[in-house]
């Protein structure tokens, strides 16, 4: 942190500090099996979107790239393993 910023007064500057300090030392290898809900989707993308984690989604690919297009998630930023089934 630079200390001519003066001292940290809010809530919101503590997360983009947090955000700020993970991006400069590493990026997570998030996977998640199996594909996951409209929320914990949305919650990936916000994640993606900060560039805190790199995601890999197993499961039915064809499900998968519909809920990312409902949510505008671009598929550029998600590896996806199709997996239709446990038997698979």
């Amino acid at each position: 942190m630079d200390s001519t910023a003066g001292p940290v007064s809010s809530l919101s500057q503590i997360h983009q500090l947090a955000i700020e300090a993970v991006r400069a030392t590493c990026r997570l290898n998030l996977i998640v099996a199996p594909a996951p809900d409209r929320n914990t989707m949305e919650g990936i993308k916000l994640a993606v979107e900060a560039g805190l984690v790199k995601v890999t989604i197993i499961g039915d690919e064809a499900a998968i790239r519909e809920m990312m297009s409902e949510i505008d998630f671009s598929k550029k930023y998600v590896k996806v393993i199709n997996k239709e089934s446990d038997e698979d």
